[in-house]
């Protein structure tokens, strides 16, 4: 069969595949696409959410918020705020503490559960969970005062190095 023959017939298989899914596609990629009922609140969540990526909102500010949310009108849905805020406040939890993220977070598995959230912000909240607690764990200095004492020999020798002091003896003029 020549190169040509094996384009065409490669091609028209992939247009009969994506044609056999193009009617399971159309509705699925539609249905999340929903006016928000709670316009006032999405609005917020985008202003919070763009005042804590810009740095622009002192942090305790945004958190009181984010929980005065949760207790006011529980996990924000797609229905409720719309697709796009409903993700934007998965993402300011994931800066919460674990303590209040970890009563938030059986909340949002049900609400993507009934398809009242994206499935992503649920999975991505959860990483962020598994993440801290990684790092709860392992803060702090090591628990072998020998590697500690290892560490900081290092560490000051790093840092002897660096320094100004060191770097003018051994510039080439």
């Amino acid at each position: 069969m020549s190169g040509k023959r094996m384009t065409e017939r490669r091609f028209g298989c992939l247009g009969l595949l994506v044609l056999a899914f193009l009617p399971v596609a159309l509705p699925v990629s539609g249905q999340r696409k929903q006016a928000a009922s709670n316009h006032q609140l999405a609005a917020e969540i985008d202003k919070l959410f763009t005042a804590d990526i810009k740095d622009e909102t002192p942090s305790h500010v945004i958190h009181a918020r984010v929980c005065q949310i949760f207790a006011e009108h529980g996990v924000p849905t797609d229905e409720m705020v719309g697709e796009q805020a409903a993700e934007e406040y998965a993402i300011l939890l994931s800066g919460e503490p674990l303590t209040f993220v970890k009563t938030v977070l059986p909340q949002l598995r049900r609400a993507a559960d009934a398809g009242k959230v994206s499935e992503n912000s649920y999975i991505y909240l959860r990483a962020q969970v598994r993440q801290k607690k990684i790092r709860e764990k392992f803060s702090g200095p090591p628990a072998n005062p020998t590697l500690q004492r290892e560490i900081e020999r290092l560490f000051k020798t790093d840092q002897a190095i660096r320094s100004p002091a060191a770097s003018r003896g051994t510039s080439r003029s």
